[in-house]
């Protein structure tokens, strides 16, 4: 108390804990009890737009599926028809026919959206994606 005048004590709190890879970072809100559910949620949207831009919306078994695989199958020193070839072999029902796209192009673009909304990291680049590259997505960033 100061000059008989008590400080208001805030409502809540907002922190968090920051990872290389955004998709592990963590938001905390200290809430005081009195605080309405409408108001919490506004804190935590606020704070959650920080960190995730836009919706956030449910990947199907498929798509998590591709972005384990495009990580554990050094997809990003091959090149996407080698890749996708043997996607096809691991994964039949979840094939992508290479008659329908014959330069993978769909199945890269699937592979790297995949693993971007996985980890929350920008993918780097690919052997056969930049000519002359061999940029991991394991770099900056993850």
């Amino acid at each position: 108390m100061l000059a008989g005048w008590v400080p208001p004590l805030p409502k809540a709190a907002v922190g968090a804990s920051l990872r290389p890879l955004s998709a592990l970072s963590t938001i905390t809100l200290e809430v005081n009890p009195r605080l309405a559910p409408k108001e919490v949620a506004a804190l935590y949207n606020k704070a959650r737009r920080r960190f995730v831009g836009g919706r956030d919306r449910a990947m199907l078994p498929k798509h998590l599926a591709l972005a384990v695989f495009v990580e554990a199958s050094g997809a990003d020193a091959r090149p996407w028809v080698e890749v996708r070839n043997e996607w096809n072999r691991l994964h039949p029902k979840w094939r992508f026919d290479p008659e329908e796209d014959p330069q993978a192009r769909r199945f890269a673009l699937e592979a790297r959206t995949a693993w971007t909304r996985v980890t929350g990291a920008r993918w780097q680049g690919h052997a056969g994606h930049r000519r002359g590259s061999h940029a991991s997505p394991k770099g900056s960033g993850r």
